[in-house]
């Protein structure tokens, strides 16, 4: 079995393939949350192909792998989850970075927006309580530590998940992933909340381009249409309306200006 970028793929629910790293981990749009993820490419199967008894068996076995190396790493290592973590901290990104509650404050507030879409919460949803909560008092951070806990705990009962093999499982991958994660932290952005730099889609450069060029050339000028006609097929071609973002094409321009000479 081959997965390749772009490939829809399945898993629990279905994808769109858009990255591969050298590690084998794939990073998918999933249909229902809408939400990308990095998975292994061994935990998923073409979404066109119904999987066969043996491919079932294998997801099955590689979801309990996972599961185990989890459970493994909890019995062999000694001291608290609290502890262990701090101990990944010191090493992947040392003191300074494991101390600064600002980014862990950006960190923590990106995981739980991940957790809530995964399990179909909407942007809509997340921005109300965030207006909702910032318009209250502060609160005790001890009190709100422990609200949070709770609320983790009851929302891992309601959709079935293991919050303490989730929870070993993560720190066992972030382990084997040392030095992606210190390479991700030195390219983020430096003082700001986003973890990365957001580049801009492929529509949204063919619309920059459009407006850069053609915008605000003249009606009579010679390049005018066909510079038009290019980054507009350039807009559909990637997936845009041309008409929605830049509005009428150079022909319909001059057609509503009585202009019947040649663009």
């Amino acid at each position: 079995m081959s997965i390749k970028e772009g490939d829809r793929v399945v898993c629990i629910d279905f994808g769109t393939v858009q990255s591969i790293d050298e590690d084998d981990n794939a990073e998918v749009v999933w249909d229902v949350s809408g939400c990308a993820g990095d998975i292994d490419l061994d935990r998923l199967s073409p979404a066109d192909a119904v999987p066969s008894p043996k491919r079932e068996a294998e997801l099955l076995e590689a979801n309990n792998r996972y599961q185990q190396e989890a459970r493994d790493a909890r019995a062999a290592l000694k001291g608290g989850y609290q502890d262990r973590v701090h101990s990944f901290m010191l090493s992947c990104f040392g003191g300074a970075i494991a101390a600064d509650g600002m980014e862990r404050n950006h960190r923590f507030l990106e995981e739980s927006l991940e957790l809530v879409q995964a399990l179909g919460c909407t942007a809509s949803e997340a921005h109300q309580l965030v207006d909702y909560v910032f318009g209250r008092p502060l609160g005790e951070p001890h009190q709100e530590t422990g609200g949070t806990m709770v609320t983790l705990a009851a929302l891992c009962n309601a959709h079935n998940i293991d919050m303490d093999i989730a929870a070993e499982t993560e720190l066992t991958r972030c382990w084997s992933k040392i030095d992606k994660i210190r390479a991700k932290q030195a390219a983020k952005p430096k003082h700001g909340p986003l973890p990365e730099r957001i580049r801009p889609s492929a529509v949204e450069w063919a619309v920059e381009k459009w407006r850069s060029e053609v915008e605000n050339r003249p009606l009579q000028n010679v390049h005018r249409r066909s510079l038009d006609d290019t980054w507009r097929q350039v807009i559909r071609h990637f997936g845009g309306n041309d008409v929605a973002l830049c509005g009428p094409p150079h022909d319909q321009l001059v057609a509503d200006r009585g202009d019947k000479a040649d663009a």
